[in-house]
């Protein structure tokens, strides 16, 4: 989304990512933010990896990647983005 921003900044760029996508990506926020790229970000929250259901046997039970928690509205603010 940074890179598409940067290519138009008069661009309105509109972001769709669900929670476990945040876990890897969600740094972003802190990247455009820095980079004065605003960029507005909609976040599906369903608690958990769900796209793969019994797919990460493992993954969920040592790991608990079925059960996702946070305030991600916060994490966006303490990086300087505002909900």
């Amino acid at each position: 989304m940074i890179g598409a921003k940067l290519a138009d900044p008069s661009k309105f760029c509109l972001n769709f990512m669900g929670d476990g996508a945040w876990g890897m990506s969600g740094t972003d926020v802190a990247a455009s933010v820095q980079s004065n790229l605003p960029i507005t970000t909609v976040l599906l929250n369903n608690g958990g990896m769900a796209t793969y259901p019994g797919g990460f046997p493992t993954a969920q039970e040592q790991y608990g990647v079925s059960h996702m928690v946070g305030n991600y509205a916060q994490i966006a603010e303490g990086m300087g983005g505002s909900a």
